[in-house]
């Protein structure tokens, strides 16, 4: 399958639960974590990434 490369706007919220950061989008009510808000952030990105594969791989892009 190619990569399909989307240029998209998210909104997310960032939060730090002790010593973790939680980023957070309601959007896709998809969030990831870290130890620091780089990799929370490098964490989403890829949890982004394998959403938008998936629902393309499925179809069910207009649905969401």
């Amino acid at each position: 399958m190619a990569k399909i490369k989307l240029d998209v706007k998210i909104p997310i919220s960032v939060l730090k639960e002790g010593k973790n950061f939680v980023v957070y989008s309601p959007a896709l009510d998809l969030s990831s974590s870290g130890k620091s808000y780089k990799q929370a952030l490098a964490r989403f990105n890829e949890a982004v990434e394998i959403f938008f594969e998936e629902i393309i791989k499925r179809g069910t892009l207009r649905e969401h």
